[in-house]
This record gives C-alpha cells, sequence and structure tokens, in this order.
C-alpha cells in the first residue's frame, strides 16, 4: 500500500507542475515570454527581465520542515556560483507546518537550515565548500524567493479552468475544459523531447496551438456528427454566403491528394466562375489565386494544359518558359481588357511570398486540407474536408 500511494504521489507531482505551468504561461501578459518544462528546474520563465527557474513541491500530506527543501535550495546555489543572473522560485504545497518558515531568510539561517548538512555521521557546509562569502550569500538570497503556501492540486486547476476561460472568451466551463486537455497533451509533448530547446514555447505559440488543435477537434467531431450536406451548408453560410462580393484577394489553396484531373479541374473551374468579376463596370476588378496541393509535376501539367485548352485566361508568375518565378508577375490586375480570370500557384512556399507583397490589400485566404494544414498563416481559414468534390457545395 505504501508503494500505491507513493506512485499516486508521483503521479500528481507530475499534474501539479503540468498545471503550474499552464498556470504561469496564462497568467503572463507578455505574447513572447518563454515558458521551458523542465530545464534547469521544472519550470524556466524566461522574460525580458530575466530568467527564473522555478522548483514545484506538492506534498500534501506532509508536514513542512526545512528538511524537506534544504536539498533544493543546495543545488540552486551551485547553480547560481556560475549563473548569477537567474533567479530561483521554489514553490510548495504542504499539509502544515507553513509557519516554521521565517519569512525573511537571514544569512546565519542560510548557513545553518540550508547549507548545512550530513551524510552519515559527516557534517557538510556548502557556502565554505564552495568558498563563498556573506555578500554571495546575501546576492543568492536575492534571487531566491520561498512560498510554500501553495494552490492545492485542485485549486490551482480551477485557477487554470478560469485562465483558459478568460483567455479564449468562453460562455461556459465545459469549453474549457477541452482546451486544458489540448494545453495538457501539447505539455506532455513538450516534456517528453530529449532536446531542451524543443521542450521550450512562447506564450502566444502556446496559446495559438490550443486555439488551432481545438478547432480541428470541433471540426472533426461536427462532421461525424452530422450529413455532408448540413457540413457543407455550415461552411458556405459561415464563410461563402456574401450576396454582393467585394473585391478582395482571395486564395484557394486545396490538398487534392489522391484526386482525379477532372475532378480537381471542376473545382478550379467552380472557384474561378463564383469568385471573379472582371467586368467593364467593375471598378475593382478581381480573380482568385488557386494553389493544388498533392499532385504531381505530371498531373499538375496536365490540368493546366486542358485549362489552357478550354480557353481559360490564366498566370501563374512564369514569363516565360524556364524563367524564374515572378511574384509582380502573379499580382497584376486582372481586367476586362487582358481577360485574367485566375491566378495559379505553382509552389506552396510562393503563396506567403504573394501575400507578403500584396500586403495592405483586403485579402481572404481559405485552404481545404485533409489530414495537416498546408501551410502556416494566422491570417488563413482552415476548412476540414474528405474529397474536394465537396468544396463546390461551399463556395
Amino acid at each position: 500500500m505504501a508503494q500505491d500511494r507513493t506512485a499516486v504521489d508521483t503521479i500528481k507531482g507530475y499534474f501539479y507542475q503540468f498545471d503550474f505551468y499552464i498556470f504561469k504561461i496564462l497568467s503572463s501578459t507578455n505574447d513572447f515570454d518563454e515558458f521551458t518544462i523542465e530545464g534547469i528546474e521544472d519550470v524556466d520563465i524566461g522574460t525580458p527581465q530575466g530568467l527564473t527557474a522555478v522548483q514545484c513541491k506538492y506534498y500534501e500530506g506532509t508536514e513542512f520542515n526545512y528538511s524537506k527543501i534544504s536539498n533544493a535550495v543546495r543545488l540552486m546555489l551551485e547553480y547560481f556560483v556560475d549563473h548569477r543572473n537567474v533567479s530561483f522560485f521554489l514553490y510548495g504545497h504542504y499539509k502544515s507546518g507553513q509557519d516554521k518558515l521565517e519569512k525573511t531568510i537571514s544569512i546565519d539561517s542560510l548557513k545553518s537550515k540550508f547549507l548545512t548538512y550530513k551524510r552519515g555521521n559527516k557534517k557538510y557546509e556548502l557556502h565554505v565548500e564552495k568558498g563563498l562569502s556573506d555578500d554571495e550569500l546575501s546576492l543568492f538570497l536575492n534571487h531566491l524567493h520561498i512560498d510554500i503556501n501553495a494552490l492545492s492540486i485542485e485549486e490551482q486547476l480551477c485557477e487554470v479552468y478560469k485562465l483558459i476561460k478568460k483567455e479564449f472568451k468562453f460562455k461556459t466551463d465545459v469549453e474549457s475544459y477541452l482546451s486544458y486537455a489540448i494545453g495538457l497533451n501539447i505539455v506532455r509533448e513538450l516534456s517528453t523531447s530529449k532536446d531542451i530547446g524543443h521542450r521550450k514555447i512562447s506564450r502566444k505559440n502556446f496559446i495559438n496551438r490550443i486555439r488551432e488543435t481545438r478547432k480541428d477537434c470541433l471540426d472533426i467531431w461536427f462532421k461525424k456528427r452530422v450529413s455532408e450536406d448540413v457540413y457543407c451548408a455550415s461552411i458556405k453560410r459561415k464563410y461563402f454566403a456574401s450576396y454582393n462580393i467585394s473585391p478582395k484577394e482571395r486564395f484557394f489553396i486545396i490538398d487534392a491528394t489522391g484526386e482525379k484531373t477532372p475532378i480537381i479541374k471542376k473545382i478550379i473551374q467552380t472557384i474561378s466562375d463564383r469568385w471573379r468579376d472582371i467586368s467593364q463596370r467593375q471598378k475593382n476588378p478581381y480573380c482568385p489565386y488557386v494553389y493544388i496541393h498533392g499532385v504531381s509535376p505530371e498531373d499538375k501539367l496536365e490540368l493546366l494544359k486542358s485549362i489552357y485548352n478550354d480557353g481559360v485566361v490564366f498566370i501563374d508568375g512564369y514569363n516565360y518558359l524556364n524563367a524564374e518565378f515572378d511574384v509582380n508577375s502573379i499580382i497584376k490586375s486582372a481586367n476586362h481588357k487582358n481577360g485574367i480570370v485566375l491566378k495559379v500557384i505553382e509552389e506552396a512556399d510562393q503563396i506567403l511570398e504573394i501575400i507578403h507583397t500584396i500586403q495592405g490589400k483586403q485579402k481572404e485566404i481559405y485552404q481545404f486540407y485533409k489530414e495537416k494544414e498546408i501551410i502556416t498563416c494566422q491570417d488563413a481559414i482552415s476548412i476540414l474536408i474528405d474529397e474536394i468534390d465537396t468544396i463546390t457545395k461551399m463556395v
């Protein structure tokens, strides 16, 4: 039974550390603060003000004594000797005994209660071994903060839920639970990486990963719960239901992996027909950009040849045979004189180049993906599909 309790305590300790990690990320007000799991200590927090290494201790059934934290403090001091720009925070939850800890730790108390210890019958003094002066110990104390009145695991989790609800502007607690589970999985992935550089994440990236994964989960759930027609109608109503289409630079990024050329061609024609206006009366004529992903060069050549043979006027940023891609060529305006009704993007890395070049113009970016999003772009609207034929029902 003692082993069972030890195992449970160990598991609780890990969850407490992971929840604390999420709590500190969500509590931060700087999107670019960086948080490392299992770095110098359990959680390292990098801010413009400096680096703080935090050790979490969770002993809900244990009374506090100096011996419970003295070894941790000694290890912190040893690291501090060679890294004096690091601050340390020891954060612990105990059943009782919190009043034993002095509110302000003096140099004498640091020496006697933390740095002096025994192994067997032999006495050791870490400050003597390291040759540290009182001034150096005072500097260490200025970089050390101890809080043994930490929240319980249940209280801390409640605070995490509150922060998630606030961050994502959820109306119900239930919405927070899914995002917490996603966040916890992100932390698990980070913590198991062998490379410390991969155990680090910024607040901004953490929030974005939760948001993106949550959307994917909800899309998958919604698709499974409703028919294809209902799903397509929902997407159309949400993104493509405008009757008075305004002139914008619109990008349609499509995962056509495993699809046949005639179906791909049909989708491109549908998008070009519905999302262009190059009539003479249109003051700001426009036509769509289309990128087809997951198609071999040979099949793509066959596709474009077929579109060209149908008399469709399109541009792709290549001005002549074997020319290099010219972004200024593909962004030129379509109008009734040149008859351009389609802009074909050949390579995925050209998408962001084009978007950057037309910065300042109104644009909409839609990517229809099957398993994994094709580009990473904050402005892109990602739409989950099983096969591209459903796109005709959406756009």
